[in-house]
This record gives C-alpha cells, sequence and structure tokens, in this order.
C-alpha cells in the first residue's frame, strides 16, 4: 500500500516540477541570528570553538518535511585580536521518505582587528549540493549534484553586528529527473545591536533582509524584524515578524556551564538551547504551515 506521502508526491509532482523545482533557495531559519549558514564570515565571530546543531520541522500531516544543519568552526593563528577560522557545515533537507537535499561546505573566514572594539571579517565556504529521489513504488531513484559557492563580510564588536553575505554565488544547476533545478542566487543584509538596561536585563533588537531574482516578482524580497530579550544572562525569550510569511516565538536557556573551568586556557565550556515556534499569516497560503526550531550551540568562553 502507497503510503501518504508517496500520495502527496504524486499530487503535488506536476505542480513540483514545473514551479517549485525551478529555482532552489536556501531554507531560511527563523533564528537567522544564530545561524551562522546565513553568513559564512560570521563564522568563528563567537567563540574560538563553536558547534551548532538545529532542526526545523513542520506540524500536523508535513511533519515529514524537516531541516537539519550542523558547523564547527574553530580560530587558528590568533595574534593581537585577529584570527582565521575554519569550518565545516552541512545541511540537510527531507520532504518525507522521498526527496532529500544535501549541502556539504568547507568554510575559511578572516577575522580582523580594526580597533579596540571592531574587528571586520570576510569568508568563503565552497562544497556540493545534491538532490535526490528515493527509489519508491512511484518511481525508480535519482540523484543530481553541483558545486555552491557562499561569500560573507561581517563587521562586528560586542555590542553591534551588521553583516553582508551573497548564498549561491555560481547558481549551480541539478536534474535528476527532467526538470532542471537552478539554486538562484540570494543576498542578505543583516543587523544586530544589544542594549543594556540593567545589569540583568539585556535587549537584543535585530532585522535582515533579503533578495533574490525570482520569476514570481511577489517573492523577490523578504524582510523581517526580532526582538530578544535575556534575562540574568540564562533565559532568552523572543518575537520575530517577517513580512509575507508570518511570526516565530522564541525561548530558550543560554551560558549553561559544563564543568569547571580550565585552569591552563581559562575557558569555560558552555551551551545555548533555543527553541523557536513559527505561526503564518492568515494571508500566506504558500508556506501555511505551523513550524518548530531547535538549535543547540556548544561553545567556549572566558566571561
Amino acid at each position: 500500500m502507497i503510503s501518504k506521502f508517496y500520495l502527496i508526491f504524486l499530487l503535488l509532482m506536476p505542480f513540483y516540477s514545473s514551479v517549485a523545482q525551478t529555482n532552489e533557495l536556501p531554507i531560511h531559519f527563523g533564528q537567522y541570528f544564530n545561524n551562522a549558514q546565513l553568513n559564512i564570515a560570521k563564522g568563528g565571530s563567537y567563540s574560538s570553538l563553536e558547534f551548532n546543531i538545529g532542526n526545523k520541522r513542520n506540524q500536523g500531516n508535513f511533519g515529514g518535511i524537516k531541516t537539519s544543519y550542523a558547523s564547527l568552526f574553530f580560530r587558528i593563528r590568533e595574534q593581537k585580536g585577529s584570527f582565521h577560522a575554519l569550518g565545516l557545515l552541512f545541511n540537510n533537507d527531507r520532504e518525507g521518505s522521498v526527496i532529500r537535499r544535501n549541502r556539504t561546505y568547507l568554510a575559511y573566514a578572516r577575522h580582523q582587528k580594526l580597533s579596540k572594539n571592531w574587528k571586520l571579517s570576510a569568508g568563503i565556504s565552497a562544497g556540493m549540493y545534491s538532490f535526490s529521489i528515493k527509489s519508491n513504488p512511484v518511481m525508480g531513484g535519482a540523484s543530481s549534484s553541483t558545486l555552491d559557492l557562499n561569500l560573507g563580510a561581517y563587521l562586528y564588536s560586542n555590542q553591534t553586528k551588521i553583516g553582508f553575505s551573497i548564498n549561491q554565488l555560481n547558481e549551480g544547476e541539478v536534474q535528476p529527473i527532467i526538470q532542471k533545478i537552478k539554486l538562484k542566487k540570494v543576498y542578505n543584509l543583516t543587523a544586530e545591536h544589544k542594549l543594556s538596561v540593567k545589569e540583568n536585563l539585556l535587549f537584543i533588537p535585530s532585522a535582515f533582509f533579503r533578495y533574490s531574482n525570482l520569476s514570481h516578482k511577489e517573492l523577490n524580497s523578504r524582510y523581517g524584524a526580532s526582538l530578544n530579550v535575556l534575562f540574568s544572562k540564562l533565559i532568552n525569550i523572543g518575537y520575530s515578524l517577517e513580512s509575507k510569511e508570518g511570526a516565530y516565538f522564541f525561548i530558550g536557556v543560554h551560558n549553561i556551564t559544563i564543568g569547571e573551568v580550565n585552569k591552563q586556557s581559562g575557558f569555560r565550556k558552555k551551551i545555548d538551547l533555543d527553541f523557536s515556534y513559527f505561526r503564518p499569516n492568515l494571508n500566506n497560503t504558500r508556506t501555511n504551515i505551523n513550524a518548530f526550531e531547535l538549535m543547540l550551540k556548544y561553545y567556549l568562553d572566558k566571561n
């Protein structure tokens, strides 16, 4: 008996092939301010060693549509506040048990100290994007891969962060069956600022703007803003509103110390854990599905 995912796949395949698969965009997370995959130059800016994992999953009957990612960055050759950062990134996107998209990258970023408070970084990542269809009762399996490049720049201090990045720079193409799938170039601009109201109360507003030249002009631009509030450097709550899409609600715990301070390096091992829930706009008929996100960051901190 064909499962419900195969039936959904059959019903959507004509539309999916003629419209959605023509242009492929990176999966966007509501917690864009936590995701170094959006801007590769951000890698290494948070800590000398940082490991991130995240998962995004739709709710209800579309729960089989999910995206996971992992990234690892570490600094090398630190001198007078400037350093290099090397990284490895992986992204997996699934639609049921049939369709899979995988992205694997090697990354490099140079972080240059400009003044006592400011640094400027530039980064690049290169890797492979693959689109595969698993063999099933409807059709045989197929797959196709292409090179994918990303660039980024990041100006930051302890309080303010401004980033610009280009995803899918070379606009590679894959053709697993008949329809060609083009990775459309995406431009991203992000900004964030920390406002310390009291000793144990921190406000962190942020915003983003994305642009891609798509066939549907109304989808070319996308923007949003968020506000996170950190209580006692531990409890994080927040809200993010995205144009044409919907709203995200955030809650998490930060600065959780693991073990003792390393006496030789002075570093503490810490983790941040954040959960978000997406609720679409009433007029959002394209992605009118509630979704969940869970992100975990492991890092070394001297604070």
